[in-house]
Order: C-alpha cells, then sequence, then structure tokens
C-alpha cells in the first residue's frame, strides 16, 4: 500500500496523519508499523476521514478511537495550513474540528507564526465525564479523570514507572471504569517549575509509550487542580518534549468546571508517502 501521510510535532508528542483512505478495521495495524523506528517513530497515528457533522468537513480518527488532544491541535493546524482562513487582528484563525473520543465539535484556534509550517494553537477540550479523588497505599494521593475515549489516572510526586499500569486497572476496575486507551500522568509539583512525565497505555494495540507530552493528560491535571481548589486554574506543564499550557474555567454558581483549554505550539516537520505492506501481511 501507498499511503500519503504528514508529520506533526505538538511538543515532542510526534503525530502522524494518513490523509489517503484506509479501511478502519486496519487502522490499528497499520499505525503499528508506522510507530516503528524504521518507519516515522511517531508516538501516535490518526487518520483523515470525510466528516459526518461538518459540511464538506473532515474527521479525525485516531488509530484505537481514543480522543487526543495534542492531535487535535495538530488537525487545526493542518487545515489552516491546507486551506487557509480569515484571520483577526491578532493573526488567529477560528475554526471548529471534529475528532474522535468525543460526540461535540471542539472550538479552536491557529495563531500563523513567522515560519509557514509552525503555529500556535489552542484548542477548547472536552469536557470529562467524571473526576474522582482517592487514596493508595502505593500510588498515595491521585485523581481520575474520565474522558469519552481515554482515562488518565494523575499521580503526585512519586518515581515514573511502568509497573504502576497493572495497579492503575485494578483501580479502574474497582470503581466500575473500563477504557482500552488509559494514561499514568505523573505529576511533579515539588519541583521549581511544575512538570509531568505522560505514559499511556492502549490496550489493544499493546502500545505502551513514554510520550514526550500529552494533551488530554495535560487537561486532566488542570481539571484535578481546578477541582481540588474550587478555582480557575492557568498552568504551564513542563513535559520532556517541551511546555504545554492548560486552562480550567471554574464555575462558582454551578460549582463545577465549566470550560477546558489546551495550548501549545506545533510544528509540521515532513510529508510525504508511506509504503506499507498488503493487509495479508499486516501484523495481527
Amino acid at each position: 500500500m501507498k499511503l500519503k501521510y504528514i508529520k506533526a510535532n505538538p511538543s515532542g508528542n510526534t503525530t502522524v496523519f494518513i490523509t489517503s483512505p484506509v479501511p478502519r478495521h486496519l487502522y490499528p495495524s497499520i499505525a503499528s508499523i508506522i510507530m516503528k523506528p524504521e518507519y516515522l517513530a511517531a508516538e501516535q497515528v490518526g487518520y483523515i476521514e470525510p466528516s459526518l457533522k461538518i459540511t464538506e468537513g473532515v474527521h479525525l480518527e485516531m488509530m484505537a478511537g481514543e480522543f487526543c488532544g495534542n492531535a487535535s491541535r495538530c488537525f487545526a493546524a493542518w487545515q489552516v495550513m491546507k486551506k487557509g482562513g480569515t484571520t483577526n487582528n491578532d493573526n488567529i484563525i477560528s475554526l471548529n474540528i471534529d475528532v474522535s473520543g468525543t460526540k461535540n465539535i471542539l472550538p479552536a484556534s491557529v495563531k500563523m507564526t513567522n515560519d509557514a509550517y509552525t503555529y500556535d494553537v489552542n484548542v477548547e477540550m472536552p469536557l470529562p465525564q467524571k473526576i474522582l479523588l482517592g487514596k493508595d497505599l502505593e500510588l498515595g494521593e491521585y485523581g481520575i479523570v474520565d474522558f469519552n475515549g481515554i482515562v488518565h489516572l494523575v499521580l503526585w510526586n512519586i518515581k515514573p514507572d511502568v509497573k504502576y499500569i497493572e495497579l492503575a486497572y485494578r483501580i479502574l476496575s474497582d470503581i466500575g471504569i473500563s477504557d482500552d486507551a488509559i494514561g499514568l500522568m505523573f505529576l511533579n509539583t515539588q519541583s521549581l517549575s511544575m512538570s509531568m512525565t505522560p505514559l499511556v497505555y492502549i490496550k489493544n494495540l499493546k502500545s505502551l509509550i513514554w510520550e514526550n507530552s500529552c494533551g488530554s493528560g495535560s487537561s486532566a491535571v488542570a481539571a484535578i487542580l481546578s477541582i481540588k481548589s474550587r478555582k480557575n486554574i492557568t498552568q504551564a506543564l513542563l513535559q520532556p518534549g517541551g511546555i504545554l499550557t492548560v486552562n480550567a474555567v471554574w464555575d462558582d454558581d454551578m460549582n463545577q468546571i465549566r470550560k477546558i483549554y489546551l495550548s501549545g505550539r506545533i510544528n509540521f516537520t515532513s510529508e510525504g508517502t508511506l509504503y506499507i505492506p498488503s493487509e495479508d501481511d499486516l501484523p495481527r
């Protein structure tokens, strides 16, 4: 198979979009190849499809149908790069995007920079379905943020380790939360700048990745901080690949989070053709 692609770098969370038509049942197996070092060494893969929600628009379907904040920002920037749009006085283009893992159309704003392939992008994130706080003897204090498409556990000031994946699944199972994609967000509040190390596991791909940054995980941190403080939160989170900024808007009258925004810089690094094995030779 010959597939057209474009690759983006949102704070190190390298993302590949396949722009050629591909049957959905092949998404996971093709993604597993693209993520290999000998191909594009991407952290995640999404597929561009026609939108069923936006007239003459496009939809982003991630490799396991999950929601991804960084991919959503890349998707907004890709549409602006391909189609352009009318900027306001601040050189910003506003648009709505249709992405997997949420039923909502998400508002986004894309700010042009002096580099034709680099953008500053802000996306309004879907609100969590559940936010829970808890304690565990091994994990200590934790927060659970359940987005429709991925569940994140925010863990405070413990050394990042893959051994916590199994424990995380047990905790989620005990409270009746099940999702193919989960993230462990190791939050360090003891450093001068608040920092986070993201670990994401997608069960049906058997994909365990120490991501360089995580958009939905950053939003989960903002949600937990806002719930704990009962106030607006604006927080820059230093991650291995760079900085993402999150903003949670607290509503005193409703006693809940009203909006969450994710922002940061994106640059597109390559575009071309992939040569993928035929369907019969793809991994099962």
